[in-house]
Parts: structure tokens; C-alpha cells; sequence
């Protein structure tokens, strides 16, 4: 479920947005990175428009867009995503990070919640080859 508001209120409550690197969402992404064998993760929270980067495996991001994001995805639909090949995708294969450095063509990523309801941000594997998660 993705109710903005709910979202908003949690992300005050737990401190989450906005804040230095922390190293128990470091551990996570290269945890990720290994699990998933992927040369790059993310974990994301959302707020109302923009997208928080709280960690990252691979590559460093700052804070960017929520719209046309590959974590809208997951995080509107509240669902696990996996595009094999971005290239293929309708929207997404013009995105940044797919035509210029590092040509990303796999994203996986899975919803962040809290008390397994409020969806507040997606943990997010890339790659440069397309690819299946195994």
C-alpha cells in the first residue's frame, strides 16, 4: 500500500531522510550486491516527488526525481519488479542510467515497508548485462 502521507509521517518518525550514510543500509547493499551477483544497489526511500539515496553499492547517487524513476515502480505498485532487459522496456530504456555511464540493462528491486504496510522507499540491484535473478 502507498499512502503519501503515512509515508511522510514515518520517514519524521525513524529520522530516515536527509541523514548521513549509515552502516547497517551499507551492509544491506553489499549484501545485495552479493546475493544478487549485481555490480550495483540502492536502497531508496520516496518522499511526494523526489527520491532519498540512503545507501549505494557500486555507484554514488545523490538525491533525484521520483517520476520516471526505476524505483516508482516498485514503490507505486507496491510489488516486486524485475526487467530483464531495460532496452526492451517501454519508458525506462531512455532513462540516464541506461543511455549514458554505466548502461544498465537489469533492475530488480522490492519494496521498503514499515509495519509491513507503508511502502517508504525500494531496495534496488542493477546490472550492465540483461540478465534473470536466480
Amino acid at each position: 500500500m502507498y499512502d503519501l502521507e503515512e509515508q511522510l509521517a514515518a520517514f519524521y518518525q525513524f529520522k530516515i531522510l536527509n541523514t548521513e550514510k549509515e552502516l547497517i543500509y551499507d551492509n544491506l547493499t553489499r549484501l545485495a550486491a552479493n546475493i544478487s551477483e549485481t555490480k550495483y544497489v540502492f536502497v531508496n526511500f520516496a518522499m511526494s516527488d523526489t527520491i532519498f539515496n540512503k545507501s549505494s553499492y557500486g555507484i554514488e547517487l545523490g538525491s533525484f526525481p521520483k517520476k520516471g524513476s526505476f524505483s516508482e515502480q516498485v514503490i507505486e505498485n507496491d510489488a516486486f519488479t524485475e526487467i530483464e532487459n531495460i532496452l526492451e522496456h517501454p519508458f525506462l530504456n531512455t532513462h540516464t542510467l541506461v543511455v549514458n555511464e554505466p548502461h544498465v540493462r537489469f533492475y530488480a528491486g522490492i519494496p521498503i515497508k514499515l509495519f509491513n504496510k507503508i511502502v517508504i522507499g525500494a531496495l534496488s540491484v542493477f546490472d550492465t548485462e540483461a540478465r534473470k535473478l536466480t
